[in-house]
């Protein structure tokens, strides 16, 4: 799938999910899902090579990074679609265990992702 076009599966996956734009974390999360969907080891390295590649891409430092995904995915999870959000990850979240973590939020996706490109 051509990159741009990969990106914008990946916006309206965040939005049908309950992420917005304007939520700092929205670009952070696009790039590290892009790296993730090529990549499929990168999702088992999340701290040591993830954040770093999101970071340098971005100019800023892998602990913002977290930091940015972790709150957009805590916002996701107060204002999003539930339904939408139990479509994309299924028995990975559930109302018993709350929302994802970082890890589990972009496998998830970039899954999803590499599913649309076939």
């Amino acid at each position: 799938m051509e990159n741009q076009a990969l990106e914008c599966h990946i916006a309206v996956m965040l939005r049908l999910i309950g992420v917005q734009p304007n939520v700092r974390g929205w670009r952070y999360i696009i790039t590290a899902v892009e790296l993730a969907a090529a990549d499929e080891e990168l999702v088992h390295a999340v701290t040591k090579e993830l954040y770093p590649a999101v970071a340098a891409k971005h100019e800023t430092t892998p602990s913002r990074v977290e930091r940015c995904i972790r709150s957009a995915i805590e916002y996701a999870w107060t204002y999003g679609s539930p339904d939408a959000q139990q479509h994309y990850f299924g028995a990975v979240v559930s109302p018993e265990k709350g929302k994802p973590t970082n890890a589990a939020f972009i496998a998830g996706l970039a899954d999803w992702a590499r599913g649309a490109a076939i």
